[in-house]
C-alpha cells in the first residue's frame, strides 16, 4: 500500500514539473552543419527527463538479462547445498544407529555437494571407522586439522582412533592439543587428566587437577578425593609431612586417616593415632583403625585385670551403634575369660548386625564356656551364611583388596578403591570420566576397551 501511495506521489511530481516546464516561455535551437532545429525549451526538458528514465530503465533491463546466469548457479548451488544438508543430517543420523552401509553412501553424497567442508569430511571419517577402514578414518580425520573450523573434530577423532588401538600415549597427545585450542572446555580437561593418570604421568595429573578445580570441571568431592589420593601416593606410608597434608585436607577420609594412624603407631606416637581414631569412629568406624586401636591396647595388671577391656569400651562409648566396636569389646572380654560381659557385647552387636565374625565369636564363646561342639557348629553355620561384610574394592574392575592403595593394579586405576559391599561398590560409584564414553558423539565400533 505505501510502495503504491509512494509512485503515484513521484508521478505527480514528475507531471507538475513536465506543465511547469512546457508553460514556461523561451526556444531552444539547435544547429548541426546545415542543420536547424528550433524547440520550447519547456518540451526540450521534458524530452531530455523522459529519455534518461528510458535509458535508465534500459540499463536495468540489460543487467537483468546479464544476471540471469549468475542467479541459475547460486540457485543450483543452493540446491546443491540443501541436498548436501540433507545427506549430512541423515548421515550422522545413520550413524546415530549404527547402520553402515547407509551412512557410508550419503558420506560420499554430502562430500559431493558440499565439497571442501568439515562436517561432511567428519561424516565420511565416522563411516570409515564403522566400516572398520581405520586407515582412511586417520586419514580424514587429519584433513579437518587442516581446516580451521574443523580442527576440533579432527583431534577428537583422532583421539578416538587412539584410543580404539589402546595407545594411550598417542591419545594424550591429541587431547593436549584439543585443549591449547580449548583450554576452559570440561570435558576435554578430564579427558587429558584421565589419560594423564592412566600414563602414570601423577605430576601432570596434579596439575590438570589443579585447572580442573579452577574451572569447576568437577564434583568437588571427587576433586578432594583425588587430592588426598595424590598426596598418600607420594607419601608411601612414610612421609609425615606429605600424610599430615592428605589428613588436613579432610580429616573424615578413611585412606587419609587410617594412613597417619598406622604411621604414628609404628613411629611410637601413640597419643597422636589416638587422636586420629577417635575423631574419626563416631562417623566412620573401620577394621583397619580398629587394628590400629588393638595394637595401641595396653596390657591387664595384676591390680587392674579389666584395663584392657576398657580400652575397647572406650571405642564404644564414642559409637554405641557400631557392632565392630561391640564385637571388639566382646573379643576382649573373651581373651580375659569375662564371659558375662562378652555374651552381652555380642548380643548387643548382633542387634546392629549380624556378620560372619560375629557369629565366629559366638561359636569361640560356646567353646569357651560350654564346650559344645554341637552348637558352636550351629554358630559356625551361620557364619557362612551371613551376609558378607564390607571390603575395599575397585569401583571399575570389582578387585577385592587387602588395604586402600592409590592405585589399583594390575589394571592401574586410580583412586577406585573403595569401602563397600562386594559386587556393589561398580553400581555405586560412577567413574568422573570413562575413556570408553568420554567422547560420546562417536559410534560405539570405534570405542577403546
Amino acid at each position: 500500500m505505501l510502495r503504491a501511495l509512494w509512485f503515484f506521489i513521484q508521478a505527480g511530481l514528475v507531471i507538475a514539473a513536465a506543465l511547469w516546464l512546457l508553460e514556461r516561455p523561451g526556444d531552444i535551437m539547435l544547429r548541426w552543419d546545415s542543420y536547424t532545429i528550433t524547440m520550447q525549451a519547456g518540451f526540450f526538458a521534458l524530452a531530455g527527463v523522459l529519455t534518461i528514465l528510458a535509458l535508465v530503465q534500459f540499463i536495468r533491463l540489460l543487467g537483468f538479462v546479464f544476471s540471469i546466469p549468475g542467479f541459475m548457479s547460486a540457485r543450483r548451488r543452493e540446491k546443491n547445498r540443501q541436498k548436501g544438508m540433507m545427506a549430512l543430517t541423515r548421515g550422522l543420523a545413520a550413524i546415530s544407529a549404527g547402520d553402515v552401509k547407509t551412512a557410508a553412501r550419503l558420506s560420499k553424497r554430502a562430500e559431493k555437494f558440499l565439497p571442501a567442508q568439515a562436517l561432511p569430511l567428519l561424516l565420511s571419517a565416522q563411516s570409515a571407522s564403522l566400516e572398520g577402514n581405520k586407515a582412511r578414518a586417520i586419514g580424514l580425520y587429519e584433513q579437518l586439522l587442516e581446516d580451521k573450523d574443523g580442527a576440533f573434530f579432527g583431534l577428537r577423532g583422532l583421539i578416538q582412533s587412539a584410543l580404539a588401538r589402546g595407545d594411550k600415549e598417542e591419545a594424550l597427545k591429541h587431547a593436549r592439543a584439543a585443549l591449547g585450542k580449548h583450554p576452559r572446555v570440561g570435558w576435554v580437561l578430564n579427558l587429558v587428566y584421565t589419560l594423564e593418570l592412566a600414563c602414570r604421568k601423577w605430576e601432570e595429573a596434579q596439575k590438570t587437577l589443579e585447572r580442573i578445580e579452577r574451572f569447576k570441571a568437577r564434583d568437588e568431592k571427587l576433586i578432594l578425593s583425588d587430592r588426598i589420593a595424590f598426596h598418600l601416593l607420594k607419601a608411601k606410608g612414610e612421609d609425615e609431612k606429605l600424610l599430615k597434608k592428605a589428613y588436613g585436607l579432610d580429616a573424615m577420609s578413611l585412606p587419609a586417616a587410617i594412613a597417619l594412624a598406622r604411621y604414628y603407631a609404628d613411629h611410637k606416637k601413640h597419643k597422636k593415632a589416638v587422636q586420629v581414631i577417635e575423631k574419626i569412629w563416631p562417623a566412620s568406624p573401620h577394621p583397619d583403625l580398629l587394628a590400629v586401636w588393638t595394637n595401641l591396647a595396653p596390657d591387664n595388671k595384676p591390680s587392674d585385670m579389666m584395663q584392657r577391656l576398657r580400652w575397647f569400651e572406650r571405642l564404644v562409648s564414642l559409637n554405641p551403634d557400631s557392632a565392630l566396636g561391640q564385637m571388639a569389646a566382646a573379643r576382649a572380654a573373651i581373651e580375659d575369660g569375662l564371659w558375662n560381659e562378652a555374651g552381652a557385647y555380642l548380643s548387643m552387636a548382633e542387634t546392629l548386625g549380624p556378620s560372619a565374625e560375629l557369629y565366629r565369636l559366638r561359636a569361640e564363646l560356646e567353646r569357651a564356656t560350654s564346650r559344645d561342639e554341637d552348637v558352636a557348629a550351629h554358630w559356625l553355620g551361620l557364619a557362612t551364611e551371613a551376609p558378607p561384610s564390607k571390603v575395599w574394592t575397585c569401583a571399575r574392575e570389582g578387585t577385592v583388596y587387602k588395604d586402600w592403595v592409590p592405585v589399583a593394579e594390575p589394571h592401574g586405576a586410580f583412586n577406585t578403591i573403595v569401602w563397600d559391599y562386594p559386587g556393589q561398590a561398580m553400581k555405586r560409584l560412577t567413574p568422573p570420566l570413562s575413556m570408553q564414553d568420554s567422547l560420546g558423539f562417536f559410534p560405539r565400533g570405534s570405542e577403546a576397551a
